[in-house]
């Protein structure tokens, strides 16, 4: 079986409408008929079949695929046939299985058998059936592993290749499935029609072949990879009658299948019977003797040091089975008897096997115990986030002015690593010592802040992936600007987002992202009137480059931002000749700007998109002086009084001095020399100058210079200051990391913040409970103590001389005296312990001869201390006797890694030893080796273990080793990752790997930490990324995890924190200065145990003491006082005690400590009732905290409900009712559950209403809802509630009878034995996962506007938040217009991805406040049921609705955007209106036959809630109403109905919208438009009758709007003006008044390329986007009458051909096919930039390659007509890399080489061998699809051209590939099989290297070709190895295809690659990264793209492929990583994950 089995087809997949078998499709392809086939009417039961006569059943049949090279590719387990024989004609039923053996085998079921027989992989079986319609179940795995050859079994099932059905014989449908159906829960599209009160059987049959499937069960992993414990809760019932539907796994990963089993209990105590006792113990008995008939893999032992392999599993199980099955039948059989089973009872449940002995031995097999290994499922990482960042320590002082007052004065902004910290400057409470002390009178001492009652708000802003060096505030304070520098420099705009009580910002998001230039971002601001910001930085050439962008449309008020699709525009740009260090636009004129740098000041001015430049006369300082800084005399310029003379410009200099320039006259005036050292910051007030120094001092100077007023001395140089608005306070930034605010007036000064100013080695979090502090060491020579609670530094130890490297802080364990110490390892090899409350060193130790870079004390006492070091020695220290070393482990030699890891109870140390590949476990007490662990060098060989993701030994062949490590929380487990980036988990005992993961982070792991309930493992390195992972590592590989970002460099260490007040802090800090401190939210764990803990506290002095756990039993226990009561061991005490009663042994169990059976123990219903409303607030509890909608959990459990109510009464058994509960795991135990049912069951029936049970969890979720707190009493309350039931319960004779004490069994007394079939689909119910894959898809170019499917109204944008989206084949595309992208499981930089659709989308809609999104699948034919889906704004699919509406055309949401609305065509004429919260139907309405269609809808708000709208449809208008009620009813009345007409073609309505009156309250204006272009205008009155409010239409005119057909119209409210567009071209905004009173006139008109198919525009009317049918996507801005427009996407008119990337990654050409043209892609704008086309004539664009080096300079494309044309990219380059103006191709320079007499099918760039540079080596090679192969040199004339003698002669080439290691050589492969490889000399010749046909036919397919009966071949596609020069990879063959590696020097395959069954490959490509791993990319014909692992073959998963259609294209960026695939007219990016 494939181990993911695609998960559209579950539950099942319907053969027959997959392939459109049907009554009009004659001519279906994708099936082959021969002879007498037809689809009839089956008169008997009146249902449609495929009818199949004839005497000859060869010359008879129907094939499904049409051809043997393809496959249907059902991974479904099970087959259900239905089909009705004509005894005595024969019938043939051929089905064909691919294997995991690439082979097919092929079982063939006839009536003309007598005999099973098997030749070859062919197997013979007989069928007889009878005249009955007959339901065939095949067990395919089953089939296969009983009748196939040796050498198969279970697991080598993959999937259904074909079906053939021969005469005679009629059926009716083929379905798939991996869930065991039964006669009665048949979906509807499997079911048969039964008339009333007609036995199921009286009419059809049911067979299953080879025999009846078991009951399904789940499966429950436990700790070891190899090791699975089997829950099975399947009914006593062996026949189908019975069968129960297989339970998915929760998480969804994988499917188990039934197990075969002795019915088994549950894991909880719950009582059952005798019998089923009896039946448990001899399930366990069976298992423990290994008896089992799984064919797979049994139970192992992980103490085995070297597991057996699958295959040796397998054939050792075999072989048991061989020898034991009867002996095990047997056991099944006497046991069963002895639990009171009547075995011969067993007969009456098999239904359908005629009581025969067959029969019965297969229903004594199906209980008999297996077991069945499969993956471990997909763990959930649940919280999601599981935590969120809440705190940054940190602020680098190397920057100059990157501190900057918001415009209240109230937060201060500054950079922070890649953050941006908006920090409150709330001044702390004082305390002593916090007021700084004033000397000089005038000289102020920065002074040491003492700790804070609170911690200062900070507001994070993330987005910037490198560190941030520079910051900028518009003046109204409503936009931020921020720059990084790096791999990636950009500048982000942010709009702040500001209360709106005192203005104070409250954060903000990011508006937009700017890059223009290449390096050097060093200065930022904005102008006066915040319309522009201008950036200095240098471009490619590291040129000083000036921009100034207009950024008004992000800034439209305070804190607000207004929406932009287009990109700021580029007011002017300026290349400078001259060094600017700052920049600042000019208050006094607009568009003028003074800069300084060095030895240069100059004043610049706007103008035609330059800046002119002027310097201002320096004079003696033009030489050697630097200027860093300037401002200006007043920021708000000069008063009306005052003159230019007055206008002053300062400028601070690297000398000290201040430059006085006069703003008028640009000349110098003063200098003054104001510090001994260099003035980083200068800053002018209108009283008032303060300057900041590299002398630490800060001053503050009055205008003219004469003394200082203020000064204050800080700890490091002075590199920021502002001034904040209202000039009373500063706030300065040093380069020592602290930032403080100095009240000018009062003088105080108090510390904002302090940090480290260099790398952070380690942190420690102090374990005292009730000290909320932590430490870090730093390689500035510091080591600091902060308060977890403030942030605030508490206390500072300096070591100047040496650096500390580590720190641990001492617990306090049992000692009398609250030590609070901190030891510190130091690079001197020195460990000293300091004590924080005296900052003393009161002890200090050197063992080591090196660095200590770890300390570790006992978690549990903190008697010891352990040190490690880079001399590889450990130490340890007694803490009691004054730290003295006690022992040391030495070492020879240093380590390579050092690491020492302690257990949770101190019992155990693991460290590294000097060899890396070695870790040893000691004896933490006395250092005694207990067990080593050595990694292995060695390749994995089971290719079973590569797919389960698990490996049991190193994959690499180079030497991987440890290098950092932890024990798991109860030491059984050492958990390490390795020097490969890999996580792995040992057993401790025995040494061995249990599981290992694939890389698991970007770069090398430095720490991994454990949290405090052992859950969750956290790790961090060297990509800057911190990821949280299950601490079990469940899942694939990697398994999941949640990653979090923020450091700007690698992180060196991070660490939990105990839990402390409900709450878990993670620490984190690496290289930077940056101390980063988390909230952890996965405390669950944690707060169940201290929840216990305070109740066992709490019950100390209580007799008895009450516990639950998660197994579902509780536990009442006995306090030490009750032991020693006299009354212990009194025999009629412990008799009438409860709690003394079922113990089945005293002697094995202390009497004290019993557990509780609950049957009996429940009192009064009022009790109960109690228990009941907890356990139900439990439930809603477990449900929110997965992460699920309380309203969808309540729909879908209503779902289930209906479905295991198979008798329509309203009512399930109490049984259904507690495994319901049971399997969805929802926190109610057994006690509980019962509680519940008793609660519903008062009349002890049996039997439960479920819908009143939904009403009860409704009521609840009310309460909650409406008061949390009554809400969290009930779930705190329950276990209190639980003792007081079991209190009052004593004595009480067992009250549950009959449906109340099975709990845990499977049937009710008087009821049905009707084991629920929709069981199985309540795990489901929850929500399934898909795995991890190896590529993952992240943006998508291309739009659907036509094509073979008619896609309208499926562009979407919400102008508010700026959402916008489209969808394009089976995906949208959502996209954000105003602010970053939205972030998903599938965001990029600009996109995300919606999928989940399986055919493409023909409709889709957006609610009107933006937050959900629907789509409508197409379907082909208006009446066939369809699919709906629904997503909120981020991308979470919420409901996946199945309708029966055909084809919708109508999809929209209600104005309060709680219901959605669905219309078909006139096929299917249904009106559904659907709940949004939910996904139910509320309620429907199907118009009358020959009534009038829908075509357009407008939305109205209803009155008291409830559906309002509008619908237009040939010539009559209707108002529609859906009142919110019980009924949900919809009505309709025609509202108006235009006059008749004599005209032979009438114009028929098809657009309607309407607003109200602006001044009429109840009247309301309609527009309609016509399929004319009529546009009628209608005045409606709002009237009240019996039916309610309706409304009056009256006619007040119309017009013609439009030459053609109106689609689409739209009018908004308080707009006098509509917008309609339609078939033409031509969208027109039509002037009609404000209240439509004035005649209509068109205001403008816009043209677009094609026909319009979706339209939407924001409420003014002024800006609109644009759907096209021409692929197009526009944005229309219209401003005065005045249309401005931009296209947001475009795409090609058909399949895109060919693709290449260009060498640096920026541009994509796309080779458009059939629409001959070629368009050039951004991959970062993700838009095109232009589009070439040529004349016409010359036929399909085929082709196109970009040079291999060089970028963007050129592109070449190959043609239908032979020509090849080179397009110079040169000119719009202009930019710099990677910046492109889009040009028209009529002016791009294009050179046209006509060079082939047939169409041209490939081409690529060579570089010849020899001297000279660019275009003079550039080759450009084409070939034909006459096999010609030419070279064309530099030149474009035929002297320049070089025919080859091609040895493709005759045979298309297919591919041509330049060499990766040799520019100069290139191959070309043709379809005939044949390579040829080509060197392009210094000569000007081309040698040819090699030639040879690369055969990759299996022995089997040449006898076929022997025999004259070979299949298809695949097309030869060749390229390059990526990593072996000598290597070339082709692809070929017949199915299944593979991909063989030929070595073209010598001729020989080296090796080879299989791919998958029917998966042709139609095109290849390969890369090779950077740290030297390799990849393969092919893209298949049925639309797959296989991706993998270059060196050793795995296939990774390609999560979301959508491809439609043929991959045509593939190539991968050399220098992004990304892939590109082509499909239909789409291309999608692929990004390895």
């Amino acid at each position: 079986m494939a181990e993911h089995p695609q998960m559209w087809q579950h539950p099942f997949v319907n053969v027959f409408k997959s392939v459109r078998i049907g009554q009009d499709n004659e001519d279906n392809k994708r099936l082959k008929k021969h002879g007498e086939v037809s689809y009839v009417l089956d008169e008997a039961v009146r249902f449609w079949a495929l009818r199949l006569k004839g005497h000859v059943s060869a010359n008879n049949y129907c094939s499904i695929p049409a051809t043997s090279t393809e496959s249907l590719d059902l991974h479904g387990r099970f087959m259900y046939v239905q089909l009705r024989a004509e005894p005595p004609k024969v019938f043939v039923l051929h089905i064909s299985v691919n294997t995991t053996k690439r082979s097919v085998v092929r079982f063939s079921f006839s009536s003309m058998h007598k005999q099973t027989k098997v030749k070859g992989n062919s197997v013979e079986i007989p069928l007889l059936l009878t005249q009955k319609w007959t339901v065939l179940g095949l067990d395919l795995p089953h089939l296969l592993a009983q009748f196939a050859a040796d050498g198969y079994d279970e697991t080598t099932f993959l999937s259904v290749k074909s079906v053939q059905m021969c005469s005679t014989m009629n059926v009716r449908n083929i379905f798939t499935s991996d869930t065991i159906y039964r006669p009665d829960d048949l979906p509807i599209d499997m079911g048969l029609k039964l008339p009333k009160d007609v036995a199921w059987s009286s009419r059809y049959r049911w067979l299953w072949l080879p025999g009846p499937p078991a009951p399904s069960s789940g499966a429950s992993p436990s700790k070891g990879p190899l090791r699975e414990k089997a829950t099975n809760k399947s009914t006593m019932s062996a026949g189908p009658a019975s069968a129960t539907k297989r339970s998915p796994d929760m998480n969804g990963q994988k499917r188990h299948y039934a197990t075969d089993s002795i019915l088994r209990e549950d894991s909880s105590k719950t009582p059952v019977s005798t019998a089923n006792k009896a039946l448990q113990r001899a399930a366990d008995l069976l298992e423990r003797e290994g008896k089992s008939q799984a064919r797979i893999v049994p139970k192992l032992k992980l103490a085995s040091p070297k597991p057996p392999t699958l295959d040796e599993m397998a054939e050792t199980l075999q072989n048991d089975l061989a020898k034991d099955r009867e002996k095990t039948l047997e056991f099944a059989k006497n046991t069963m008897s002895k639990a009171g089973i009547d075995i011969s009872s067993i007969n009456n449940t098999t239904g359908n096997y005629d009581g025969n002995l067959e029969s019965r031995e297969n229903a004594f097999q199906s209980m008999v115990v297996t077991s069945r290994r499969y993956p471990t499922p997909v763990f959930s990482l649940r919280p999601d986030p599981i935590m969120d960042l809440e705190a940054v320590i940190g602020y680098r002082g190397t920057y100059a002015n990157t501190v900057i007052w918001s415009t209240d004065g109230k937060v201060c902004i500054f950079p922070s690593n890649t953050c941006i910290v908006m920090m409150s400057n709330d001044a702390p409470d004082e305390e002593p010592g916090t007021v700084p002390q004033v000397t000089r009178g005038n000289r102020v001492e920065q002074s040491k802040a003492g700790p804070a009652s609170t911690r200062p708000t900070q507001h994070l802003l993330f987005g910037h992936t490198e560190e941030i060096n520079t910051l900028a505030l518009s003046r109204g304070g409503g936009l931020i600007a921020s720059a990084q520098e790096g791999k990636f420099p950009m500048i982000r705009l942010w709009a702040v987002q500001q209360s709106p009580t005192d203005g104070r910002p409250l954060g903000a998001r990011c508006a937009a992202i700017l890059s223009a230039h290449a390096s050097g971002l060093t200065g930022l601001t904005f102008s006066p009137d915040d319309q522009m910001l201008c950036a200095v930085g240098k471009d490619a050439h590291h040129r000083v480059q000036v921009i100034v962008w207009n950024v008004a449309r992000a800034y439209t008020g305070r804190g607000g931002a207004e929406a932009g699709a287009a990109p700021y525009p580029i007011v002017a740009k300026q290349i400078s000749e001259f060094d600017v260090k700052r920049i600042k636009f000019s208050p006094y004129e607009e568009g003028h700007l003074v800069s300084c740098g060095r030895e240069n000041i100059r004043f610049w001015r706007i103008k035609s998109g330059l800046l002119r430049g002027c310097p201002v006369r320096l004079n003696e300082y033009a030489r050697g002086t630097i200027f860093t800084d300037l401002a200006f005399e007043s920021a708000y310029g000069p008063s009306p009084s005052e003159g230019d003379a007055q206008k002053r410009v300062f400028v601070s200099t690297a000398a000290g001095t201040v430059v006085q320039v006069n703003y008028a006259s640009k000349a110098m005036e003063c200098v003054y020399r104001l510090h001994d050292s260099a003035i980083h910051t200068i800053a002018v007030n209108e009283g008032f100058c303060v300057t900041g120094s590299e002398d630490k001092f800060l001053r503050v100077w009055p205008l003219d210079f004469s003394d200082y007023v203020l000064e204050a001395e800080h700890e490091g140089p002075v590199q920021s200051v502002d001034v904040s608005p209202d000039g009373l306070k500063l706030v300065v930034g040093t380069s020592s990391g602290t930032l403080g605010v100095l009240d000018v007036s009062s003088h105080a000064y108090h510390t904002l913040l302090r940090s480290h100013v260099s790398t952070v080695y380690g942190c420690a979090i102090d374990p005292h409970p009730s000290r909320n502090e932590f430490g870090t060491v730093s390689a500035d020579g510091t080591i600091r103590i902060w308060s977890l609670t403030t942030l605030v530094q508490l206390c500072e130890f300096l070591s100047p001389e040496e650096t500390s490297r580590c720190i641990a802080y001492q617990p306090v364990g049992d000692a009398e005296v609250d030590v609070h110490r901190v030891a510190c390892g130091f690079d001197s090899g020195c460990v000293r312990i300091f004590d924080i409350p005296t900052a003393k060193m009161p002890h200090e130790y050197q063992q080591h001869r090196g660095p200590v870079v770890q300390v570790l004390f006992d978690p549990s006492r903190g008697h010891r201390l352990y040190s490690a070091g880079v001399d590889g020695h450990v130490c340890v220290y007694d803490v009691t006797r004054g730290y003295q070393p006690v022992k040391m482990i030495a070492s020879d030699s240093p380590a390579q890694h050092v690491a020492m890891a302690i257990s949770f109870d101190g019992a155990l140390l693991a460290a590294l030893g000097p060899d890396p590949s070695c870790a040893i476990v000691f004896s933490a007490d006395t250092l005694m080796p207990l067990r080593k662990f050595r990694r292995k060098s060695k390749k994995r060989e089971n290719n079973e273990t590569k797919e389960l993701g698990m490996i049991s030994g190193s994959q690499d062949t180079e030497t991987s080793s440890f290098k950092v490590l932890c024990f798991n929380k109860d030491a059984t487990e050492l958990i390490v990752a390795t020097s490969d980036r890999r996580l792995a988990r040992y057993d401790v005992a025995t040494g061995t790997l249990i599981r290992e993961t694939t890389a698991v982070h970007r770069g090398d792991v430095n720490t991994l930490d454990l949290s405090p309930s052992g859950a969750y493992l956290m790790t961090a390195g060297n990509d800057r990324m911190i990821r949280v992972w299950d601490a079990e590592l469940r899942g694939p590989s990697p398994p999941p995890f949640q990653s979090f970002v923020g450091h700007a460099s690698s992180i060196m260490q991070l660490a939990f924190s105990k839990l402390k007040d409900g709450v878990v802090n993670v620490v984190s800090v690496g290289e930077g200065n940056g101390v980063f401190v988390w909230r952890f939210y996965g405390v669950e764990e944690l707060l169940a145990e201290q929840k216990e803990a305070e109740a066992i506290a709490a019950a100390a002095n209580a007799e008895k003491i009450l516990s639950s756990s998660a197994d579902d039993t509780y536990r009442q226990h006995r306090t030490k006082r009750l032991a020693a009561s006299p009354r212990h061991g009194d025999e009629a005490f412990e008799k009438a005690d409860p709690a003394y009663q079922n113990i089945p042994d005293e002697s094995s169990r202390d009497p004290e400590d019993v557990e509780l059976n609950f049957e009996g123990m429940y009192s009064s219903p009022e009790a109960n009732t109690r228990l009941f409303r907890s356990a139900l607030a439990q439930i809603i509890s477990t449900v929110q905290n997965r992460g699920q909608m309380i309203s969808t959990f309540i729909t879908k459990l209503g779902s289930v409900f209906s479905d295991i109510d198979t008798i329509n009464d309203g009512t399930i058994s109490t049984a259904e009712l507690a495994e319901t509960l049971r399997i969805l795991r929802i926190g109610a135990g057994n006690a509980q559950i019962t509680a519940i049912i008793w609660s519903m069951d008062p009349e002890d029936s049996g039997r439960v209403d479920h819908a009143n049970f939904i009403a009860e969890i409704r009521s609840v979720a009310e309460i909650q809802a409406r008061n949390k707190s009554e809400f969290a009493a009930l779930v705190a309350d329950a276990s209190v509630m639980l003792a007081e039931a079991i209190q009052s319960g004593r004595g009480r004779d067992a009250p549950l009878q009959g449906s109340r004490s099975p709990v845990g069994e499977t049937g009710t007394a008087g009821s049905p034995q009707t084991k629920s079939t929709s069981l199985a689909s309540v795990a489901h119910a929850m929500g399934v996962e898909e795995a991890s894959s190896g590529l993952q898809l992240t943006g998508i170019l291309g739009y659907t506007g036509g094509g073979l499917i008619e896609s309208n109204r499926n562009v979407l944008w919400h102008p508010d938040s700026g959402l916008f989206g489209f969808s394009t084949g089976q995906a949208i595309v959502l996209e954000n217009l105003k602010s970053e992208p939205l972030h998903s499981a599938h965001a990029t930089n600009k996109q995300t991805i919606l999928t989940g659709p399986e055919s493409e989308m023909a409709m889709t809609a957006l609610s009107q406040d933006g937050r959900y999104i629907a789509a409508a699948e197409n379907v082909l034919g208006g009446t066939e049921s369809g699919t709906l889906f629904l997503w909120d704004a981020h991308g979470k699919l919420l409901h996946r609705i199945t309708h029966d509406q055909g084809k919708i055309q109508i999809l929209a949401f209600d104005a309060s955007n709680r219901c959605l609305i669905s219309i078909g065509t006139h096929l299917c004429t249904k009106v559904v209106v659907w709940d949004v919260s939910s996904g139910m139907l509320l309620c429907e309405h199907t118009l009358a036959p020959g009534s009038a269609t829908i075509d357009s809808i407008s939305i109205l708000p209803a009155i008291n809630g409830g559906v309002k709208f509008l619908s237009c449809g040939r010539r009559t208008i209707s108002e529609w109403t859906m009142v919110d009620s019980p009924s949900y009813a919809l009505t309709v009345f025609s509202a108006i109905e235009l006059p008749g007409t004599t005209s032979t073609f009438p114009e028929y309505l098809t657009a309607i919208d309407c607003r109200p009156s602006a001044h009429h309250e109840n009247q309301k204006l309609i527009v309609a438009g016509g399929s004319g272009g009529t546009v009628w205008l209608f005045r409606a009155h709002v009237v009240d009758d019996e039916a309610g409010a309706m409304l009056k239409f009256k006619l007040e005119g119309k017009f013609s709007a439009l030459d053609g057909g109106i689609e689409h119209l739209q009018w908004r409210t308080n707009v006098s003006a509509i917008v309609v567009a339609g078939v033409s071209n031509k969208v027109k905004l039509i002037g009609l008044g404000m209240d439509a009173t004035s005649s209509p006139k068109t205001l403008c008109t816009t043209l677009v390329d094609g026909s319009v198919k979706s339209m939407t525009w924001e409420g003014n009317l002024k800006d609109g986007i644009i759907g096209t049918d021409a692929g197009s996507i526009w944005y229309l801005s219209n401003n005065h009458g005045v249309t401005h427009s931009s296209t947001l996407a475009r795409s090609h008119t058909s399949n895109i051909q060919e693709v290449s990337i260009s060498s640096d990654g920026t541009l994509v050409a796309s080779a458009g096919g059939a629409d001959g043209i070629l368009r050039i892609w951004h991959e970062e704008l993700m838009q095109d930039v232009l589009t070439l086309e040529v004349p016409p004539g010359n036929g399909h664009c085929n082709t196109t390659s970009f040079p291999i080096t060089g970028g963007t300079r050129v592109v070449a494309a190959g043609y239908e007509n032979g020509t090849v044309r080179q397009f110079n990219l040169d000119s719009i380059t202009a930019a710099g890399k990677g910046s492109l103006d889009p040009k028209k191709s009529d002016s791009t320079p294009c050179s046209v080489i006509a060079c082939h007499q047939s169409s041209v099918t490939a081409c690529a760039y060579v570089m010849r061998e020899g001297s000279g540079e660019g275009d003079e080596k550039l080759v450009l090679v084409t070939g034909d699809s006459a096999g010609e192969i030419c070279i064309q040199r530099g030149g474009i004339s035929a002297k320049d051209r070089i025919k080859l003698v091609s040895p493709h002669s005759g045979h298309s080439i297919r591919s041509i590939h330049s060499s990766p290691f040799d520019p100069a050589m290139f191959l070309a492969s043709s379809d005939n099989g044949c390579i040829s490889v080509w060197k392009v000399t210094e000569e000007d010749g081309c040698e040819q290297v090699s030639c040879g046909s690369v055969d990759v036919t299996s022995e089997e397919e040449a006898e076929l070709a022997a025999l004259g009966e070979a299949k298809p071949t695949a097309p030869m596609m060749a390229c390059f190895s990526p990593s072996d020069s000598d290597l070339i990879m082709c692809t070929g063959g017949r199915d299944p295809c593979v991909i063989v590696f030929w070595q073209f020097a010598t001729g020989q395959i080296i090796r080879s690659i299989d791919l998958p069954v029917n998966q042709w490959p139609m095109s290849l490509c390969s890369s090779e990264t950077s740290n030297g791993s390799a990849f393969i990319a092919v893209g298949t014909r049925s639309g797959a793209l296989i991706y993998m692992d270059y060196h050793s073959g795995t296939k990774l998963k390609c999560k979301d492929s959508i491809h439609g259609d043929i991959v045509r294209s593939l190539a991968f960026s050399s220098s992004h990583g990304q892939l590109l695939a082509a499909s239909e007219n789409n291309l999608h990016f692929w990004e390895p994950v």
